[in-house]
């Protein structure tokens, strides 16, 4: 199921989805998902689910190589700028909305290699 299935899946059992598809390297839309929420929503945020990885290519890339033969800041921003980062972002603006409205789950996703 994709993204939108999930949604209407969601809106036929007597929910509210609102399907986003954004980059988590880039904070301008990390942020502009949560005044979305606050604004569209009136901040009313049950369930974030962080589950973004972008190491995936750069470890397929690097993959045989010793760790001193690869670019360490590449390496170190790629895999945790989005898989680390981003999720305490995240986490931090939701619980933001879900400490207000008293309720609320955060479900950190993690596994190795994106797989």
């Amino acid at each position: 199921a994709n993204l939108l299935d999930c949604a209407s899946e969601i809106k036929n059992r007597g929910g509210t989805a609102v399907p986003v598809i954004m980059d988590h390297a880039k904070d301008s839309e990390v942020q502009s998902l949560f005044e979305r929420i606050s604004t569209e929503l009136s901040g009313k945020l049950d369930v974030l689910v962080n589950n973004a990885y972008a190491g995936v290519s750069l470890l397929d890339r690097t993959a045989g190589k010793k760790f001193w033969e690869t670019d360490p800041i590449e390496m170190w921003d790629t895999i945790n700028n989005v898989g680390l980062r981003n999720h305490y972002i995240c986490a931090s603006l939701a619980s933001r909305l879900m400490v207000e409205q008293k309720s609320g789950l955060i479900v950190n996703i993690s596994s190795f290699g994106g797989d």
